[in-house]
């Protein structure tokens, strides 16, 4: 954990299941399991989101990380929903740097992957699931062509963008239309 900590600073920590996965070689995992569940009662282990790392190793993402992540930030919501594809803005940042801003986005909640190809920040996404609610509010059912209008987006946006309000609750499919979902699309 603490050379992985030394090796990924803007990430919280090394994901449990990878570091588990690392030690079977090594260590059973029920053994593995009492162990980190010891260690973490112990105040020895800090766990966030499935992520752990040394409790006696503060956190703070660099400040370098911190900046791509809001330049990041700045280009998708500059773009309104009809964001760059992610290779294109991650080429910008090369690519140990868009891996390390897109692992620190996500953790944060900053960032939203819809698709492989389209991340959004949390703010665009909050704004969709407040269109959608004030959509429903008036209509029972939207169709491709009402949200592509309601979004302001092609089709190649509006379905990606559709899956992932179908995959959180903010929609659910019906046929060819969407009805609103109930976790937020119109509740």
């Amino acid at each position: 954990m603490r050379e992985f900590a030394a090796k990924y600073p803007a990430r919280f920590g090394v994901m449990k299941g990878e570091l588990k996965s690392g030690l079977k070689a090594t260590l059973e995992a029920p053994l593995f399991d009492a162990a980190f569940q010891s260690l973490a009662d112990e105040g020895r282990l800090e766990v966030r989101v499935e992520r752990v790392r040394p409790a006696d190793v503060p956190w703070q993402p660099p400040a370098e990380a911190m900046a791509a992540l809001e330049a990041v930030e700045r280009e998708l919501e500059g773009a309104g929903m009809a964001v760059p594809e992610a290779a294109a803005w991650q080429g910008r940042l090369g690519a140990a740097s868009a891996a390390e801003v897109v692992a620190l986005g996500l953790f944060l909640g900053r960032l939203v992957r819809v698709s492989q190809e389209l991340t959004y920040t949390a703010r665009q996404m909050e704004e969709l699931r407040e269109k959608l609610a004030a959509w429903f509010a008036k209509q029972p059912t939207m169709s491709v062509v009402e949200f592509k209008d309601l979004a302001g987006v092609s089709r190649k946006y509006a379905v990606p963008l559709l899956e992932h309000c179908d995959r959180v609750g903010w929609t659910v499919r019906s046929g060819d239309e969407r009805k609103r979902g109930g976790r937020g699309g119109g509740a």
